[in-house]
């Protein structure tokens, strides 16, 4: 995985470690390097729930999908409000820190799904 900068490789080295410490299989996890189209940047796509466990309707278009950049996770979506659901990468919350929250959601089967924005939220709602 030499594509993925320092933060990406740091995430995919702590949650596969800890993936197999819960002895699961990381295959079950569809590990797979992408590349966004529009700023074409470079991460890793994974999802939070073992493969079998997936809806076959929705296999890597659920909320359930992620994918960490250098600078951060985004949850895999094709809606327009993708962009914003995003959870960075700093000094304060580094990539070894967020590997281990969403490795807590693999180990309780209990997904980390994408924060809302307020102002999305508001427009449903109002």
């Amino acid at each position: 995985m030499s594509e993925l900068g320092k933060n990406a490789e740091s995430f995919v080295d702590h949650i596969s470690v800890g993936i197999l410490s819960l002895g699961m299989e990381l295959e079950d996890f569809v590990f797979q390097v992408t590349k966004n189209n529009e700023d074409q940047r470079v991460g890793i796509l994974m999802s939070q729930l073992p493969f079998h466990k997936m809806d076959e309707d929705n296999m890597l278009e659920s909320s359930h999908a992620i994918i960490c950049y250098e600078d951060g996770i985004e949850w895999f979506s094709k809606t327009k409000n993708s962009a914003s659901m995003s959870m960075p990468i700093n000094e304060k919350q580094p990539a070894s820190m967020l590997a281990m929250q969403f490795l807590g959601a693999i180990a309780t089967n209990n997904p980390i799904v994408p924060p809302v924005c307020k102002e999305c939220e508001e427009s449903n709602h109002g």
